[in-house]
């Protein structure tokens, strides 16, 4: 009798496994270039802007510290780089390997 509450017991187990739904490994397609910032400071959204450039972003402590909200679309990073700059009160420049961004207020 105890050899049938297992056995059932592993049945219902096996059952259990085969109708979950398991998680696929496929990658779900991204349709389009963009980030969505939520109070995130400008060097996580640097990072994510960094793709579409194609260069890396160095930002310097000041300027991480500030914060920034919204949905934005990466189609011309170069634009929205210099719309963010003078929006924020930031200075960037690029020496041919890095873009570098500092809060306005660092330079002398």
């Amino acid at each position: 009798m105890k050899t049938h509450i297992l056995l059932a017991r592993v049945l219902a187990c096996a059952a259990l496994v085969l109708v979950t739904p398991g998680y696929s490994s496929e990658k779900i397609p991204v349709t389009g270039s963009g980030f969505v910032a939520k109070d995130d400071s400008l060097r996580t959204f640097f990072d994510a802007m960094a793709l579409q450039l194609k260069e890396p972003v160095i930002v310097s402590k000041m300027a991480a510290r500030k914060k920034i909200t919204g949905n934005f679309e990466f189609h011309d990073p170069n634009a929205l780089l210099e719309k963010l700059s003078l929006q924020l009160g930031l200075i960037w420049y690029f020496d041919g390997q890095a873009i570098y961004i500092y809060d306005a207020s660092e330079m002398r």
